[in-house]
């Protein structure tokens, strides 16, 4: 029996590894091969390639950032393309994730949209729904710490606050500064969120995985 292709696409490390100890944490370990394709630029050049390659199953997960609804429009107008052929992609996004089967030679198919497929964001605003209630107040000491930085002071865009958040926030646990991924793996962020259980369970669909 032919041992299916399992394969995720997403836009950075610290996503790939955010997603492979989540992963761990409900059970899915090596079943699936997760690739960062290092921005979105490059899964759009390469998704043709990704899709001809042979996949039994094939996921991307890529941020909303500024736009969800641009972001949408960018992979559908991808998916729908000719030379890739996905005919019956939903115009919107998909709250619990995109799911569409496999058509002729195409692989079955997911999207999830960073970080809930509701919101504008990216990995980090992903992290930031996972912590705990009892955390839930040292993270509004974070939001406000971050808030008061002098506008002189403040080396980073707008843009990337939840960044600035997320890396205060883990530079204030038992173990100061550990990385996202790593982060997952001590519980300083609840594996078992409403949020990461939609994430895990899209996985879990898409992938055909018990």
């Amino acid at each position: 029996m032919a041992i299916q292709k399992r394969v995720l696409l997403v836009e950075g490390i610290n996503d790939l590894h955010v997603i492979k100890n989540l992963l761990i944490a409900h059970g899915i370990e090596g079943q699936i091969e997760i690739r960062d394709k290092q921005g979105i630029s490059n899964i759009l050049a390469t998704l043709k390639t990704e899709v001809d390659a042979n996949q039994d199953f094939l996921g991307i997960v890529v941020d909303a950032n500024s736009s969800l609804d641009s972001r949408w429009q960018s992979l559908i107008d991808r998916l729908k393309d000719k030379e890739i052929g996905y005919a019956k992609v939903p115009a919107e996004p998909v709250e619990n994730g995109l799911i569409l089967k496999g058509q002729g030679f195409l692989p079955k198919l997911g999207i999830w949209v960073m970080p809930n497929n509701k919101l504008v964001g990216k990995i980090e605003n992903f992290i930031r729904l996972l912590v705990a209630e009892e955390k839930e107040n040292l993270w509004l000491i974070v939001e406000k710490v971050v808030s008061e930085i002098p506008a002189e002071e403040k080396l980073f865009a707008d843009k990337d606050i939840i960044k600035a958040q997320v890396h205060t926030f883990l530079a204030w646990q038992d173990e100061p500064g550990r990385p996202m991924g790593e982060s997952i793996t001590r519980r300083y962020f609840q594996t078992d969120a409403p949020e990461a259980l939609n994430f895990v369970e899209w996985i879990r669909k898409l992938f055909e995985l018990a």
